[in-house]
């Protein structure tokens, strides 16, 4: 371990050497280990709970035909994420590096896909998250305007009350669509409300007791999720009707609570703004980590110096976030969204399988029943393939030309690395406005 901290970096091209006026640590600029199981769990459950469960159910109960169905696949989702979140774990704990999926594809399969996960993921997945997340807060904060001036009588709560709920749910299963690419649909609006399952392997590098507050957070966070979800579509079912769901201009909010239904958009809005500084927070741990192993510019693996945060790569997620919601609608944004996410989602669950082939002897703190990746991973697949055979969107389109997009970087910026010095007066510039520096790898002894 180093005895302080040098700051300094010289630029080759501009010969300038850069020196920050703080005082010298006994230890690396690093991310600090400030995540415990309680801010594991709430980060969990901050980051799914946002804006999904808000847009979702519409289109969950539009794409399945019946409530029943519909209820089937909330469920479904949460028991899929639930399997995907022990996967993690198990490659958490193995390879506890932050970085999410693309430290678990640079030692499970080749750098390669590990960097077509990166360039995807911050190029398409977490702008796109974080567009989708921040347009729905915009929506209900112009809503919230509207419920200021016409309260509702107060009647309207005990009508509510008096509603026969088992109407809706007694022929729960009428008119449920048999068409894979409908369920498939059904389960990316569904699946999109769950997203955030796996933003805790993010910041590996920042939780105590990795081993046992990394798994044990899933373990909670995400059956907690789960049980909200389905009463959360229950109650939505019971009190609007399914036709009252899909139903654009119907209010849970105005029907249930009267003349207060104002408090539901600020509701909503404190729960998507949270979700999308959670998403912010741990889609930048991505970004740093991809850029210290060279996948992308040096400079987004920088550290502030005093905040010990990765600014240059929250920022960077932060731009693109805001250019992609310009074009975007909410709906298209979703599909774009999980078409691409299910593609590496499985390709990472995929490689606790693969890594325990080729590293049967790794420590492994964490190591789950084999039938839950393979599940996953098949589930992945069929989240993949069944949308584009049956009913091909320009959403996917987009999302492919995108990842392919990637190839034309690789080579010769990566492999060829021809790029080397066309940053530097860049970096130097970044240096001395952000206060940042660079960030190593060391392992915890």
């Amino acid at each position: 371990m180093a005895d302080s901290v040098d700051f300094r970096k010289r630029n080759t091209n501009t010969n300038v050497e850069l020196e920050f006026d703080i005082e010298p640590r006994r230890d690396v600029l690093k991310l600090k280990r400030n995540v415990g199981l309680v801010s594991g769990v709430s980060f969990i459950i901050g980051s799914i709970i946002g804006s999904g469960i808000f847009i979702s159910p519409t289109g969950v109960l539009s794409e399945t035909g019946s409530v029943g169905l519909s209820l089937v696949v909330w469920a479904a989702s949460g028991a899929i994420s639930l399997l995907g979140a022990l996967s993690y774990a198990e490659l958490g704990t193995m390879i506890p590096r932050s970085g999410g999926e693309y430290a678990y594809l640079y030692d499970g399969m080749f750098p390669f896909i590990a960097y077509m996960y990166s360039w995807t993921r911050t190029i398409v997945l977490q702008p796109s998250g974080v567009a989708i997340i921040c347009l729905t807060f915009a929506s209900y904060m112009v809503t919230f305007f509207e419920y200021c001036g016409s309260p509702a009588p107060p009647e309207k709560i005990i009508a509510c009350l008096a509603i026969d709920g088992t109407t809706h749910l007694r022929d729960g299963f009428k008119g449920s669509t048999n068409s894979p690419s409908k369920i498939a649909l059904s389960f990316y609006d569904a699946m999109w409300a769950y997203d955030g399952w796996n933003t805790l392997n993010f910041l590996t590098e920042e939780i105590k007791n990795p081993n046992r507050n990394l798994p044990w957070s899933n373990y909670i966070g995400v059956p907690l999720v789960t049980i909200v979800y389905i009463l959360t579509n229950i109650s939505y079912i019971v009190v609007l009707s399914p036709q009252g769901l899909l139903d654009s201009s119907a209010d849970w909010g105005k029907e249930m609570l009267g003349s207060a239904y104002v408090i539901m958009p600020i509701a909503v809005m404190f729960s998507t703004f949270g979700a999308a500084n959670g998403l912010l927070y741990s889609s930048g741990r991505m970004v740093y980590a991809a850029a210290r192993e060279g996948h992308l510019p040096e400079v987004l693996s920088y550290v502030h110096a005093t905040l010990y945060t990765p600014l240059p790569s929250i920022a960077l997620t932060g731009i693109i976030a805001i250019l992609m919601t310009i074009p975007a609608d909410i709906g298209s944004l979703v599909d774009f969204f999980s078409f691409a996410a299910w593609l590496f989602y499985g390709l990472t669950v995929a490689c606790v399988v693969i890594l325990r082939i080729r590293q049967p002897n790794a420590e492994r703190p964490i190591k789950v029943f084999i039938l839950f990746p393979i599940v996953f991973t098949l589930i992945s697949i069929y989240l993949v393939i069944a949308p584009i055979i049956d009913d091909p969107r320009l959403e996917f389109l987009w999302a492919a030309i995108f990842i392919v997009g990637g190839f034309l970087f690789y080579f010769p910026f990566v492999v060829f690395k021809i790029d080397r010095g066309c940053f530097d007066y860049v970096t130097t510039f970044l240096q001395l406005v952000c206060q940042i520096a660079p960030s190593p790898y060391i392992p915890d002894i």
